[in-house]
């Protein structure tokens, strides 16, 4: 708990301390009226304290695809379409944050435009989006994150993943790939570090092997999303 926290917790009780002696003189009707009023100043203090809490925005859908070009894996496309909430406050910007390939990583661009702002973490890449006018609470946007991947799938076993981040309601991951090289067989699970990988319902598998789609309805805060394929 922070210093601004912890004082404003002492000024809520030095405050209702500061009652008990209009409390134990007042009649009874005034005490009742008191009461209320202080029940009323609790509840909106606790609305308050919690409209501030958890994340800024909501993830209401996201729907990742990646959609492999060439049969050897050497080219491949990864679009995310993501669509947001304003919980509180102003959002003036929004971040698409360690993303990272077996390959190399180039062409990014947000809703067809390039990068804002741009940082390195070691082999992790983070990207930016201004707002041109500001986002506030109810308001909803969707944001096209895309970028291309160069010989990030050159295996018989590939994968992709998705970090699940806070109060997303829906997930759908889809992989589609070439004619050519259909899949074999495909699995889905979410891992999260220490604790032992956990089989979700297998993905769909359509149009002869080609496209693969899995839904995962208000995945878990910090876990990570696998969906595997053999091709």
């Amino acid at each position: 708990m922070n210093t601004d926290r912890v004082l404003a917790w002492v000024g809520v009780a030095i405050g209702i301390l500061g009652l008990i002696p209009i409390f134990r003189d007042a009649s009874l009707q005034l005490a009742i009226a008191y009461t209320i009023v202080l029940a009323l100043l609790l509840i909106l203090f606790v609305f308050l304290y919690r409209s501030g809490r958890g994340p800024q925005y909501a993830t209401l859908s996201m729907k990742k695809t990646l959609r492999i070009v060439e049969t050897d894996g050497s080219l491949a496309r990864m679009s995310r379409e993501q669509r947001i909430r304003v919980n509180y406050g102003q959002l003036s910007e929004i971040w698409c944050r360690n993303i990272v390939a077996d390959g190399s990583i180039q062409n990014l661009l947000i809703d067809k435009s390039p990068p804002d702002d741009e940082k390195r973490m070691g082999c992790l890449l983070s990207i930016c989006k201004r707002f041109s006018t500001p986002l506030f609470r109810g308001q909803e946007a969707t944001i096209l994150w895309t970028h291309e991947l160069l010989n990030a799938f050159p295996a018989i076993n590939e994968r992709m993943e998705h970090d699940v981040t806070p109060e997303t309601l829906y997930l759908e991951l889809i992989v589609e790939l070439p004619n050519s090289r259909p899949c074999r067989a495909a699995t889905l699970h979410e891992s999260v570090s220490g604790e032992p990988a956990r089989l979700l319902p297998d993905p769909t598998i359509e149009l002869h092997g080609t496209v693969l789609k899995a839904v995962v309805k208000r995945p878990r805060e910090g876990r990570t999303i696998c969906l595997s394929w053999e091709w």
